[in-house]
């Protein structure tokens, strides 16, 4: 275990070297880092709109909450979650390896599935962001793992200790729903006590899961009138949104990786070892069978897991399909599957092993294999940290930081409006509240905005009457639902007041 636990203090440093100029802040920080201040300024959890107005926070509340909690000890919520998010990432890698050890038996896949948590760019990558991610990826590891123990040695404070964990995970995002599920599900079929002690369980485990949750949807009907953030709306699910999903899949696993020299040495060792172990496979299948305990031993997890990956994906095609068409099935959706499909994986490969007799070159076989997975993931994740730590990611990036266009904005007059495509940039950066430009496109439900003429008229008039500006941001290139800077030059009246190189400012004219 010493080993597992190198591999987590290693993750701690190696991200907070990459943090060095601080964790990465994307639009969705901004959001919960304003939330959090709101809170300690005591005007309760509000979030301020792209109108400019504040309103009632309804999303999942728990991490403003987290970086609020910085703030009262006097830590700045980003710093705060900076070193969060380090001590997480490293428990993220000993719990797995744990997980491993102790279902397969085996320290060595341990720390393999360990070690490619720590080099994976994606797990790198959620854990350097103000996000969600890392604390929800923390607390569905750890509430599957006590879920498993809770069926295997039913005690009370196990099941109080997995539903207590898992409604946490609901209050870090509602994704922890599919979480809660697995539990009910889990108990129903594998727990070995009487059906109606069964049903006891299902009810506590359920009643501690779900109680905040309501408790929170409930607080959101009484101050803001609806029960979640998005309406509830028709919009199937495409296969536009599935085809990045099944690339990211076999990424994960296949390793879509420059074709470098080292590269194609790597693969080329891979898929010897991938022959020669199939050819093992074939050679011993009739081989004795060693011992039943280890099947059943490794059973329980390997379950709860791949129930949780099915309940999750459905969850995430609900999600598109009546809340929110705009979610993409990306890295970032799908990375609350990547480690229990890792473990998974490894778990299922172990049993298969155990039920063949091993030869040395079967042995050798499988060392290959495994020491150029990993090598694939450690050139990858070098490449990533060496990438990412010059400069700094998101708002939070010295390019932003050193941003021209930015600078011309702080020497504008307190009182001017603002309108932007990117005013949670501006807000961040400023500390000024911006308007949103008009959308186009409603992006959450894929419509037209017919809304949108009347929405730049009113935008032109407030601009006009608070001696206001239009700024665009050249750097914002992913609100394909706003109108470009071009289409601004030919609806409204403006005139360019500075042109910087990463934006331009434009006032009004008469």
């Amino acid at each position: 275990m010493l080993l597992i636990v190198l591999l987590a203090v290693i993750g701690i440093i190696v991200l907070l070297f990459t943090t060095r100029f601080g964790i990465g802040v994307d639009p969705d920080s901004v959001a919960y880092v304003a939330v959090s201040r709101n809170l300690l300024t005591g005007h309760g959890l509000r979030e301020l709109d792209y109108c400019g107005n504040f309103r009632p926070f309804t999303k999942h509340p728990l991490f403003p909450v987290l970086l609020s909690i910085f703030g009262i000890f006097g830590i700045d919520p980003l710093i705060g979650d900076r070193f969060c998010n380090a001590f997480i990432f490293g428990a993220n890698i000993f719990l797995a390896g744990y997980m491993i050890r102790k279902y397969t038996g085996s320290i060595w896949n341990s720390i393999f599935g360990s070690f490619l948590i720590l080099t994976s760019t994606d797990m790198l990558n959620f854990h350097c962001w103000a996000m969600t991610e890392p604390i929800f990826l923390f607390l569905s590891l750890l509430a599957l793992y006590l879920v498993s123990a809770y069926i295997e040695h039913p005690k009370g404070v196990l099941l109080f200790a997995s539903s207590s964990v898992s409604a946490l995970a609901v209050l870090t995002r509602y994704a922890g729903v599919p979480l809660v599920i697995t539990g009910i599900i889990g108990i129903f079929f594998l727990s070995k006590r009487t059906h109606r002690r069964k049903s006891t369980d299902i009810f506590i485990f359920a009643a501690i899961s779900f109680l905040p949750l309501a408790v929170w949807l409930l607080r959101n009907f009484c101050v803001a009138g609806r029960f979640l953030y998005r309406p509830l709306l028709f919009h199937p699910i495409t296969y536009g949104h599935i085809k990045p999903a099944s690339d990211i899949l076999a990424g994960w696993f296949l390793l879509k990786i420059s074709p470098d020299i080292a590269t194609k040495v790597f693969k080329t060792l891979i898929l010897a070892s991938l022959l020669f172990f199939s050819i093992m496979l074939f050679q011993y299948k009739k081989a004795r069978i060693r011992s039943d305990t280890v099947k059943q031993r490794l059973a329980l997890l390997p379950y709860l897991l791949i129930l949780f990956i099915f309940f999750y994906g459905l969850f995430l095609i609900i999600a598109i399909s009546f809340f929110d068409a705009s979610v993409a099935l990306n890295r970032r959706f799908l990375s609350p599957i990547f480690i229990p499909g890792l473990i998974f994986i490894i778990c299922l490969i172990n049993s298969r092993l155990r039920l063949i007799k091993q030869t040395g070159a079967f042995k050798v076989a499988s060392v290959l294999f495994y020491l150029s997975f990993a090598g694939l993931y450690l050139r990858s994740g070098i490449d990533w940290v060496s990438v990412k730590s010059r400069d700094g990611m998101g708002y939070a990036s010295r390019k932003w930081k050193k941003s021209e266009i930015i600078r011309q904005v702080k020497s504008l007059p307190r009182e001017a409006a603002i309108y932007s495509n990117g005013p949670d940039a501006i807000y961040f950066l400023t500390g000024r509240p911006t308007l949103m430009i008009p959308a186009k496109v409603i992006s959450v439900r894929k419509e037209i905005n017919y809304s949108y003429l009347s929405g730049i008229t009113e935008m032109e008039k407030k601009i006009k009457g608070r001696k206001g500006v239009l700024v665009y941001l050249n750097k914002i290139a992913w609100r394909r639902y706003l109108p470009s800077e071009g289409e601004l030059e030919k609806i409204l009246p403006i005139r360019l007041v500075v042109r910087c190189a990463d934006g331009a400012i434009y006032e009004i004219t008469e």
